[in-house]
């Protein structure tokens, strides 16, 4: 029935359909991208499909053709059918984007993670992606003698190599470093010679016109797995070290996918206007914004025009909200 009428609203109205919805529910819009890229990137090509810079121009025109570009938080918040658009990670790719966004004068939140930053350490879902980018340039005579190896150690049980790479948990990381050395590879001369991420030097130059930084956990966890001291000591730590940025907000991306009701109601209230500003999180139009906490969505998993996936996520929306209708796709979306 729900498909029958969203591909009904969508032949009628076209565009008109999505103008339509954004004025019945008014809400803050924030894609999230990890970055923007028109060559492969071993350290994410394994983890999330990018959008290259023809994508990314496409959308950006999207979101200003439907939606106001929103200068500060405050004008995202108050200012009707807003859009600011977020980047998680604090990529080194993140500086060009800034250029882009500059000259069209565009405003966005990055997110770091203190221990990525000026390249003192690579993320451990990043150093999966690069073994597994290494690994799938060698030849089979290699590839097996790589895998028995491991297998010898005790590392890698799984036929399916690439999947026992990803499958590697925030606190199995020690693994990776085990299948480099196995491999060869060094994630010390990748941060060196690649500079994967951003350096303080381009941050505060960001900062200067007028691009707004947040932390992102110290180097990027599932918080459903952490207790709550470690949750605790991931926010405050990442919070303080955007501080020697010399800014006066304090924003917070909680990340992957997390469910903020993990959070013990004692943090949420020490963080809630004493701790950060606003905090972030990735469940799109599933669950609702309140005034501190806020959801954002991301375009890089779909493979819709933007038009048609607005008008879905707006048409998901009205029905849950008016007649009870659920999306078993809201989360992915």
């Amino acid at each position: 029935m729900k498909k029958f009428l969203l591909n009904t609203f969508e032949f009628i109205f076209d565009g008109s359909f999505l103008r339509a919805f954004t004025k019945i529910c008014p809400l803050p819009l924030i894609p999230f991208y990890h970055t923007v890229s028109d060559q492969e990137i071993p350290h994410t090509k394994y983890l999330c499909k990018l959008k290259n810079w023809n994508e990314f121009r496409s959308e950006v025109s999207f979101f200003t053709k439907y939606f106001k570009s929103a200068s500060s938080m405050e004008e995202l918040i108050f200012q009707k059918n807003s859009f600011m658009l977020t980047f998680d990670d604090g990529l080194s790719e993140c500086y060009s984007i800034s250029r882009y966004l500059k000259q069209n004068d565009l405003k966005a939140i990055f997110f770091i993670c203190p221990n990525f930053i000026d390249n003192k350490e690579m993320m451990y879902r990043h150093k999966a992606s690069l073994l597994l980018d290494v690994f799938h340039n060698l030849d089979n005579k290699k590839q097996l003698n790589i895998k028995k190896t491991c297998n010898s150690f005790d590392i890698c049980n799984d036929i399916d190599f690439q999947r026992t790479i990803l499958s590697v948990t925030y606190k199995q990381k020690s693994v990776l470093d085990q299948v480099a050395e196995i491999m060869g590879v060094s994630f010390n001369d990748y941060l060196e010679n690649k500079k994967p991420y951003l350096t303080s030097v381009q941050i505060n130059e960001m900062i200067d016109d007028g691009f707004y930084f947040g932390a992102h956990s110290l180097d990027h966890p599932y918080f459903k797995i952490l207790n709550e001291n470690e949750r605790k000591l991931q926010i405050l730590d990442s919070l303080k070290y955007i501080e020697k940025f010399n800014i006066s907000y304090k924003y917070f991306a909680f990340p992957f996918s997390f469910d903020d009701s993990l959070i013990s109601q004692n943090l949420l209230e020490e963080m809630s206007g004493k701790l950060v500003n606003y905090t972030f999180s990735t469940e799109a139009f599933s669950k609702k914004n309140t005034s501190t906490h806020f959801q954002r969505f991301t375009t890089e998993n779909i493979n819709l025009p933007l038009k048609i996936y607005f008008q879905r996520l707006y048409l998901n929306y009205y029905l849950k909200q008016k007649l009870g209708y659920k999306s078993k796709n809201e989360k992915s979306m």
